[in-house]
């Protein structure tokens, strides 16, 4: 049993005979400062591919070999389910000062009627917090769930410390994060989530630069019964990276190639990476094998809260999936920590061997069992490809 499964992403190496073991990270597409993919962890199924800047931009691999799943790229993300929900995906409104309150500015007993009335995220950019210091407070409903794994979903710049029920749950200086971060809360905080109305009260102080905070608290659900695959070796050279993965009774390759051949500016300048999968049999015998391959919209916005459009394009010899921002702003963001958001993201898979089944779903959905309709816009979609 052995098949050859190539695919094509648009948004990828020289070949040289020198070949580099180990790395502190390991280059999987490579084109430019925007369309740069790279694999932090000594693994690659240990941790999520990211960007330079190493904000998640997610490619899924999962190899399913009569009946057990193993991922072998990337690591799929965790179910979870929203407590109290943050700005990112949509305003939330809170109470807001920008003065120095009472010190039981954090208690359920505290009158904030004199408050503002404001929304998250709270940013300089976004011309609702323009002060040294900022102080909210936000009431949410809980039902009283069991919980697995609660977690603080936050993003600050600069300082922050965080209160849930009056209890400090979270606290940094001097700090600031450069996304959304989660936080695992231990099990005592936990049991200060009561049933009914709860309070979340958060303070965060703008060192210097622009401002920002936004939080929320998410449970994190068991994680899903997927093995590892075994990494048994890495190899790169100027153009590829190259794994090859134990799946069981399969092994598994997986050659990463983007072809920037000096001596061709017109290819050099195409933004198309490969990425070339093959397995077989380890065993000699025959297994029932499925693969999935996801790709996450985020490779082709700034950051996740972005409403994307997505489609799926037919074609004669290969079925090709398409996402990009709605906005498209097109040359609108400066800075060191910035990704692209305009243009868009192809993932193409030849049909002429094996037959790929695609479509586009929200993260988080199954990975073998497609729900059988497509998202045409949303934030933070997978593009799902399964043989």
């Amino acid at each position: 049993m052995r098949q050859l499964l190539p695919v094509l992403l648009l948004l990828t190496t020289l070949y040289a005979n020198a070949q580099v073991k180990q790395a502190p990270a390991y280059p999987l597409i490579t084109h430019d400062p925007y369309f740069s993919i790279w694999s932090f962890a000594e693994n690659l199924n240990e941790g999520t591919t990211n960007h330079w800047t190493g904000k998640s931009m997610p490619i899924i691999g999962l190899l399913q070999v009569d009946g057990v799943t193993y991922s072998f790229l990337g690591k799929p993300a965790p179910k979870t389910e929203i407590i109290c929900a943050t700005g990112e995906a949509e305003t939330q409104p809170v109470k807001a000062t920008f003065t120095q309150p009472q010190s039981n500015w954090m208690q359920a007993s505290f009158d904030d009627a004199a408050w503002q009335d404001a929304t998250l995220p709270l940013a300089s950019a976004l011309n609702n917090w323009n002060s040294r210091d900022v102080w909210f407070r936000r009431t949410f409903e809980f039902d009283g769930r069991a919980l697995d794994k609660l977690l603080l979903n936050i993003q600050h710049d600069d300082d922050v410390e965080v209160y849930l029920n009056a209890e400090k749950i979270f606290s940094c200086a001097p700090c600031y994060s450069g996304g959304y971060d989660l936080k695992t809360l231990s099990e005592t905080i936990r049991e200060k989530l009561i049933k009914g109305k709860n309070l979340l009260a958060v303070h965060c102080t703008n060192t210097g630069g622009p401002g920002y905070i936004d939080a929320g608290l998410i449970n994190e659900l068991p994680e899903s019964n997927i093995r590892k695959a075994i990494q048994r070796s890495v190899e790169m050279t100027a153009t590829q990276t190259i794994y090859k993965m134990n799946c069981g009774p399969v092994d598994i390759e997986l050659d990463f190639t983007s072809p920037l051949l000096i001596q061709n500016l017109e290819l050099t300048s195409r933004p198309v990476s490969y990425l070339q999968l093959s397995y077989q049999s380890n065993d000699s015998r025959e297994h029932s094998v499925k693969m999935y391959i996801g790709v996450s919209s985020r490779l082709a916005v700034n950051t996740s809260a972005q409403e994307v459009k997505a489609s799926v394009l037919e074609g004669i010899q290969r079925t090709t999936l398409k996402a990009g921002t709605v906005a498209q702003n097109i040359l609108q963001k400066t800075g060191d920590d910035v990704r692209i958001d305009w243009g868009n993201l192809y993932v193409s898979f030849p049909s002429d061997k094996i037959a790929w089944k695609q479509d586009i779903s929200s993260a988080g959905a199954d990975y073998f069992s497609p729900s059988g309709k497509n998202f045409s816009t949303g934030r933070d979609l997978m593009l799902n490809s399964r043989a």
